[in-house]
């Protein structure tokens, strides 16, 4: 999937916004992974129960990556990829019993003092499937450091 920066919450929930301001872009996917190192995903059936393909790619995980955002709409974000999917709770526990899943949330930052949230709404959708959030947060290097 390319890369898409433009703003999918247009019409829909205000951007994930605290008293430190809005994070700069984020980039979220729902995973699909196996459980034990060296075990598959059948994306097939996976595709099936979810009522969705995945991304094409040389994935060992089924993935579906929303449009990044400038901004960050986390909440946008992950309702663009939730209303992509079957809200029959049966097959979420179908998959969860045979897989891990998660809603992966890359935050890039373009300055420190960063704050987010997400809407009840949200979570509990996120909750109802039993999906877990992981964050991996990209902070701008220190001056004078280059890591």
């Amino acid at each position: 999937m390319t890369s898409d920066t433009r703003d999918i919450s247009a019409g829909g929930p205000a951007p994930s916004l605290t008293a430190t301001g809005h994070l700069d872009v984020s980039k979220v996917a729902l995973r699909v992974m196996p459980r034990y190192r060296g075990d598959t995903v059948d994306r097939e059936d996976v595709s099936r129960r979810l009522g969705c393909a995945c991304d094409p790619g040389p994935f060992v995980h089924w993935r579906l990556r929303a449009p990044d955002s400038v901004g960050s709409d986390l909440d946008g974000q992950i309702a663009w990829i939730l209303a992509r999917l079957t809200a029959d709770l049966e097959q979420w526990k179908a998959v969860n019993a045979a897989y891990r899943i998660d809603v992966f949330c890359g935050l890039f930052l373009e300055q420190t003092k960063r704050g987010l949230g997400l809407l009840p709404k949200t979570l509990a959708d996120l909750g109802a499937r039993e999906i877990e959030v992981v964050f991996d947060i990209y902070v701008p290097a220190a001056p004078g450091n280059d890591e």
